[in-house]
């Protein structure tokens, strides 16, 4: 009997082992899968920022020209580099002085190069630059010198920002592929022949707002009508009437107008600056007013073509005086 107890007892101690080792198998096996859980919740954390090594590892957008697009409002898509400039005096602006290095056919100026604040086209800056398509000016600009971009032949716009005051004799002579301008309100200056020879040039505009100037029909007049400053030398018609408004012809008005044969001038005028019709087409001049008042207009002997052109003078009826007279049929100017 004692044997018996003997064995049962072992027996139960055996179970009592066994079992205690199962529950700690199984409490480990559940310990394991919650850290492997928790693990895998911080993988996908979507408020983790991403790390250093993720950043290095990207690849950044090319720059292999220097410039970059901009998406900023009221930026330029670009700026062109390698633009030749000289620092002012006073050592917080420059000039653009050549096309330098660069090689764009549609060349954007930057408003700053180098931290210097880009003010002036200089002196022929792009003189003769025949591969240049397009330019833009950016706000900041103040003047475009004399012959900035004379002899730009394939010049076929230009974007003249609203800071710009002055643009130079000359500034755009020979550009034959202008077909318009717009001047901004700011310019106060449009000097002798600024776009001189642009043989295709119909349209100049002035914005409406510009306290010196204005515009009818392309043409360029002072703000209060009484100055032709700048016939647009690339229209095709060959006559043109003088408003009445108008008292003077302005310095090289019709510097180049080939096409122009014929011009109606009012009674109104009282003065012709040099160089008016210079290089024009004119032959024919239609005068509103009598001989004698002609002759005291104060015309500069620069103006050949005007002083070798036929004037006839107004009479409404068939004149009994020899000389050369005019008067209208059908709206148009024809000598009697």
């Amino acid at each position: 009997m004692k044997k018996l107890l003997t064995l049962i007892f072992a027996l139960l101690l055996c179970c009592s082992v066994l079992f205690a080792s199962c529950d700690e198998e199984d409490k480990n096996s559940l310990d394991t899968s919650e850290q492997t859980t928790e693990c895998s919740e911080q993988k996908i954390d979507p408020e983790e920022p991403p790390t250093d090594t993720e950043e290095s590892t990207s690849t950044p957008e090319e720059s292999t020209t220097g410039r970059e697009d901009s998406s900023s409002e009221g930026a330029p898509s670009k700026e062109s580099v390698g633009l030749a400039y000289a620092i002012s005096q006073e050592g917080q602006t420059c000039a653009i002085i050549g096309i330098g290095t660069c090689t764009d056919t549609e060349i954007y100026i930057p408003a700053k190069i180098d931290g210097y604040s880009v003010t002036v086209i200089r002196l022929g800056a792009f003189f003769n630059c025949n591969t240049l398509t397009n330019i833009t000016l950016p706000e900041g600009i103040i003047s475009i010198e004399e012959d900035a971009f004379s002899g730009c032949i394939n010049l076929t716009s230009i974007t003249i920002p609203n800071s710009v005051t002055n643009i130079d004799e000359f500034a755009f002579r020979g550009c034959i592929g202008l077909t318009n301008v717009k001047i901004p309100k700011s310019v106060t200056n449009i000097g002798v022949g600024a776009f001189y020879m642009c043989a295709n040039l119909t349209s100049i505009t002035v914005d409406s707002n510009n306290a010196n100037y204005m515009s009818i029909d392309g043409n360029v007049y002072s703000k209060d009508g009484k100055t032709l400053i700048q016939y647009a030398a690339g229209k095709t018609a060959t006559s043109f009437i003088v408003p009445d408004s108008v008292t003077c012809i302005g310095e090289g008005a019709f510097l180049g107008c080939t096409e122009l044969t014929s011009i109606t001038i009012p009674d109104s005028l009282k003065s012709i600056a040099s160089s008016a019709f210079v290089y024009s087409g004119l032959k024919n001049v239609y005068y509103s007013g009598t001989a004698s008042k002609w002759g005291e207009i104060c015309s500069n002997p620069t103006n050949d073509m005007l002083i070798n052109a036929t004037v006839y003078y107004y009479s409404e009826s068939i004149p009994t005086e020899e000389g050369n007279y005019w008067h209208y049929v059908d709206g148009v100017p024809t000598p009697w």
